[in-house]
């Protein structure tokens, strides 16, 4: 296991995955997971789309509140539904295998968090074709506030039970947030993952959820990860193999907007509908598709979420 400690792949990948989670709605209780931690958030990562690290963040794995783990619900500054600020806590844990010629399978995770307090507002969600399309234009067009708004808490030692080996994984609060990668099996299907805080500036907690079961991505096709070019014009159809029971989450973020659509895992197919996509930056994006669990806690003034996912993924370039 090592610290978050250059930017690689994988860490980018994270980045532009929470590009406009920050401050989306959640199915069920008012904030959003997934994250890229380890940094502070700045002003012009949030400004950039809502969430990714902006230089600093970027190198050390700039915490944010939003991406895999869900939303949060209300009113972007600049037109959203609600008003007044939040306070977000995501927790993400993210787990991909791959296989190379020869070798045993490969796995690569990453475990992050951060917690965030007294953020503007959030995003407004709409849905288009089955999926969630979470747009936070809003905030480029009305700016944002001072960076010292959104400097990450401490919730002490977040312990993680049931991932790895060894059965758990302890995280300190270090630069503003959490963050570890791992290129191990962090967790199996149907395992129990449980995260602990110990608290500090955010009260103690906990939250458990039931890992899910990993995916194979077939279509579009994503050699070496990456997934060649997307056009907003057309519609996207994506395929997979694998898992067959539960539900898959195909997310795709291009900055400042995320298409998250949620199926039955046995339906091996989605097509999003060029309506959906139109709000994507033109750019580097990133897909996602794979299983996906999450809850979320409350602690003091925070909405906690917890999210695990069992993804493939790709870095596409989106065009108009």
């Amino acid at each position: 296991m090592s610290r978050w400690s250059a930017v690689g792949l994988f860490s980018f990948f994270l980045l532009l995955l929470v590009g406009c989670g920050t401050m989306q709605r959640p199915p069920d209780a008012g904030s959003a997971g997934g994250s890229s931690g380890g940094g502070t958030p700045t002003a012009g990562g949030l400004a950039s789309g809502g969430g990714a690290a902006a230089a600093g963040g970027a190198s050390g794995g700039g915490s944010t509140a939003g991406g895999a783990g869900g939303g949060s619900a209300g009113g972007a500054v600049g037109g959203g539904t609600g008003g007044g600020s939040v306070s977000i806590g995501t927790i993400f844990v993210l787990q991909n295998s791959f296989a190379i010629p020869g070798l045993p399978l490969n796995f690569i995770g990453v475990v992050s968090a951060s917690f965030v307090p007294g953020l503007p507002g959030t995003c407004p969600v709409t849905m288009v074709g089955g999926c969630e399309v979470t747009d936070c234009s809003a905030f480029l067009d009305a700016g944002v506030p001072d960076s010292g708004v959104f400097t990450g808490r401490s919730a002490g030692t977040l312990t993680f039970r049931g991932v790895l080996p060894d059965g758990g994984l302890n995280l300190p609060f270090t630069d503003g947030g959490y963050a570890a990668q791992v290129s191990e099996q962090l967790f199996a299907l149907g395992q129990r993952l449980t995260v602990e805080a110990s608290g500090a500036e955010v009260p103690a907690f906990s939250a458990s959820v039931t890992a899910p079961e990993g995916t194979l991505l077939t279509a579009p096709a994503c050699p070496s990860a990456n997934c060649g070019m997307l056009s907003k014009a057309a519609d996207l159809e994506v395929r997979w193999t694998a898992p067959t029971i539960g539900n898959v989450e195909i997310e795709l973020t291009g900055s400042p907007t995320t298409v998250r659509c949620s199926l039955p895992a046995s339906t091996r197919m989605k097509t999003i509908p060029a309506a959906a996509l139109r709000s994507l930056g033109n750019g580097t994006g990133v897909l996602f598709v794979g299983g996906a669990a999450r809850t979320t806690v409350r602690a003091g003034d925070y909405d906690v979420t917890f999210s695990v996912r069992d993804a493939t993924y790709g870095v596409v370039t989106i065009t108009p």
